[in-house]
């Protein structure tokens, strides 16, 4: 078994599947917040590929995989000022999306759901103040 097949074995769960495509969603975002100050663009596309590429290999719907993209989108436009969307919004369809990911929804699934959308809470908040701060600079 060579590197490339062990660690596609331990993402092989549909939990950890979960919690990279996660993780690397929250580094791009924050990337996008600042870009250039920190390595979390480059790690985070990796993550998140990987996590998409897993995923494909597992038993998915849609609709979990639509409400967690819309829940990314709702921050990016937030984060572009776009649009006053309440960021409880965001971490709802974010712990919508993760519990219906997955069809058989056992214990983990829920105790991630819950993790990932608190944590898209809080940085949907933090995104709307750092643009808040901004927007105050500029017209300050």
């Amino acid at each position: 078994m060579n590197l490339r097949d062990h660690i596609l074995g331990i993402l092989a769960d549909p939990t950890t599947a979960y919690l990279t495509l996660a993780g690397g969603t929250v580094l791009m975002i924050v990337e996008f917040l600042r870009p250039s100050r920190g390595a979390a663009g480059i790690p985070g596309a990796v993550l998140s590929t990987l996590g998409l590429y897993v995923l494909g290999q597992q038993s998915f719907t849609g609709l979990g995989l639509s409400l967690l993209a819309c829940s990314v989108v709702l921050v990016l436009v937030t984060l572009g000022g776009r649009s006053p969307v309440p960021p409880l919004l965001s971490g709802a369809l974010f712990v919508a999306g993760s519990a219906v990911l997955f069809d058989g929804v056992e214990k983990i699934h829920i105790v991630a759901a819950s993790l990932g959308g608190i944590l898209m809470f809080v940085i949907h908040w933090l995104l709307r103040m750092a643009f808040a701060a901004r927007m105050t600079k500029r017209h300050g």
